[in-house]
């Protein structure tokens, strides 16, 4: 079979210039984190899996909306990484600091996927509703938080 020739106007497409501004970074991270980033989706399945056998023991009408906006939830927080990806190619001199936060910052993410599944077993067990505590959002706030001090340090 013989090769296709592209021609130059081809690889100047928005769509071939997309792909190697977003695929390749992300193959690179991918790559680099794959072993932390297969446990964190697994972490968010066996999540996902238990608060819904969770609202089962409890006896909650399973409603197809909370499913979806919890499933939104975890691709939502499974961008975090790569977003903190993003942040270290743009970060100009800082971006060895902000890869080097990389691994930490994948670390907490499956940490507080644990968390949400200890409490759920807690509740499965106990049948008993755990108090929502939620890490998540307490993290982004200490990390935005740390941002805007880093930010008027840097303006000082």
């Amino acid at each position: 079979m013989p090769h296709r020739i592209i021609p130059i106007p081809e690889l100047i497409t928005p769509y071939a210039l997309l792909m190697n501004f977003l695929y390749v970074p992300l193959v690179l991270f991918v790559n680099s984190f794959a072993e932390q980033l297969i446990i964190l989706v697994l972490f968010m399945i066996v999540d996902f899996l238990t608060g819904l056998f969770k609202s089962f023991v409890l006896q909650q009408k399973f409603s197809y909306h909370r499913a979806l906006a919890g499933l939104i939830t975890k691709m939502i927080t499974l961008c975090i990484p790569f977003l903190l990806n993003f942040l270290s190619r743009g970060a100009g001199k800082y971006d060895e600091q902000v890869t080097d936060f990389l691994p930490y910052g994948l670390s907490a993410l499956i940490l507080i996927e644990f968390y949400s599944i200890l409490g759920n077993f807690y509740t499965i067990r106990t049948r008993k509703e755990l108090e929502d505590k939620d890490l998540l959002s307490f993290l982004i706030l200490k990390i935005r938080k740390f941002i805007e001090a880093f930010i008027k340090a840097f303006k000082a």
